[in-house]
């Protein structure tokens, strides 16, 4: 049976969210860590150790990624996260923020075919020692154009990639469009390793129409879909629909996660109101109501808010939303 993953989305899929999300919801097989930027000091950050620590991945199957491009840089990290007890770490080859594409890394080694071997051949060469963990990629199908994967496809059919996750645009795409299933298609005949998909999943009739057509497909990723409605997965595996109790109970116990977690209210609603930026699509005829919530700068205004929105507020779970924040 095809798995799914909930993908790795940086200040969203955070340890705090994954916990509530595990303790609320069924149906993701895999948690993918936001990445881990390693870099030549060989040191990790507070936070990073925090969401890797296995108390706040307890009852999970939870998967690090690393971001860099230096192969012992990775190998360094990989070995660290290793003797945490994971069993497999992933490769981001896929991220197109400016900030980490501009660096040649994620998906802007996708361009440099010499740096991106030379990072594949410092990595699966610098752990050969270490047969049992597995090396998965992220990866997107190229800078500009979607047929740059045959070239891809051909170099990661090289290693011993022990799976190979496709976000089926470019780097150029963000997450604009629709994927480029063409690309996907041959890729996904080629590669030698198994595939995986990410890109669009919204609904279980997506999940269903993609697998009809890929049934050897590993797994599905699920990202701003699941960050949308968290009940995704169950849904894909002909459980109940989201309510909007069970979408209140998550926001409250994300909400006093990040109270616990972290110093002072504004940072809190920072990360609470990325997340309205999905769920907000939730309440499509109370966009003053779920406004409210987004500009309120203290605790008080913005609990008042929260609460009358999930009071009063129009909860409406459609399989396609009018609009899905682009991140």
């Amino acid at each position: 049976m095809t798995q799914i993953y909930a993908a790795p989305m940086e200040g969203l899929t955070t340890g705090v969210f994954r916990k509530a999300h595990r303790a609320l919801f069924s149906g993701i097989d895999r948690y993918y860590l936001p990445f881990i930027a390693v870099h030549e000091s060989h040191t990790f950050k507070q936070k990073e150790i925090r969401d890797m620590s296995p108390s706040v991945n307890a009852g999970m199957v939870s998967v690090p990624q690393i971001l860099t491009k230096n192969p012992a840089d990775f190998v360094w990290g990989a070995r660290e996260i290793a003797a945490l007890g994971y069993d497999e770490i992933n490769l981001n080859l896929g991220c197109p923020s400016p900030t980490v594409t501009t660096k040649k890394k994620g998906a802007g080694l996708l361009g440099d075919s010499e740096a991106l071997q030379g990072l594949l051949d410092g990595i699966f060469e610098g752990l050969a020692d270490l047969p049992d963990l597995r090396i998965t990629v992220k990866t997107r199908l190229g800078i500009a154009e979607p047929q740059e994967m045959e070239a891809l496809t051909e170099l990661y059919n090289r290693y011993p990639v022990a799976e190979l996750i496709i976000h089926a645009r470019t780097l150029q795409d963000l997450y604009r469009g629709e994927p480029r299933m063409e690309a996907f298609r041959k890729a996904y005949e080629d590669c030698r390793m198994p595939v995986s998909f990410n890109g669009n999943i919204f609904s279980r009739e997506d999940f269903d129409g993609f697998i009809s057509r890929y049934p050897e497909t590993a797994g599905v990723m699920l990202g701003r879909g699941l960050i949308r409605n968290p009940a995704l997965a169950r849904e894909i595996r002909g459980g109940e629909k989201l309510t909007r109790e069970e979408l209140r109970a998550f926001h409250d116990a994300i909400y006093q996660g990040y109270l616990e977690e972290m110093s002072g209210i504004t940072p809190v609603l920072g990360r609470m109101k990325e997340l309205w930026s999905y769920w907000g699509t939730l309440f499509p005829e109370n966009e003053r109501l779920v406004r409210n919530v987004r500009k309120a700068k203290n605790r008080k205004d913005y609990e008042t808010a929260a609460g009358i929105l999930f009071n009063m507020g129009s909860f409406r779970n459609e399989d396609r939303p009018r609009e899905i924040i682009m991140h």
